[in-house]
């Protein structure tokens, strides 16, 4: 390992993690914690510097948004889907007509080149 080491030590000497520029760019942010409560929907509105009027709107809407129904997937016996965007998979495979049969060319035997 002494070939790791000596890059090592040509890094220190070159400085590399000092910028000698001076340039730096201090940006100011905060986090809110994971979730969505009423007290989130406050700290951003307080972030904003939103008006009151603006606030009551949020948590009113916030409010209907946790009253809402929201669909759930139905899972069949066989572990598929019962919801689909035209109705439900069964209906929609017995309106196919069956399959026709297809003869294989040259007699099933390797596809031609």
């Amino acid at each position: 390992m002494p070939a790791v080491q000596e890059t090592i030590d040509q890094v220190k000497l070159i400085d590399v993690d000092q910028y000698k520029y001076g340039f730096e760019t201090i940006i100011e942010s905060d986090k809110a914690p994971k979730g969505l409560n009423e007290d989130i929907v406050r700290f951003i509105s307080a972030k904003k510097n939103e008006p009151e009027w603006m606030l009551e709107w949020r948590l009113e809407a916030f409010a209907r948004w946790l009253m809402a129904r929201w669909p759930s997937p139905h899972v069949n016996s066989r572990g598929a889907s019962s919801v689909g965007r035209n109705g439900s998979p069964a209906a929609a495979t017995r309106s196919l007509p069956p399959p026709t049969p297809r003869k294989c060319p040259n007699g099933c035997a390797a596809p031609p080149a």
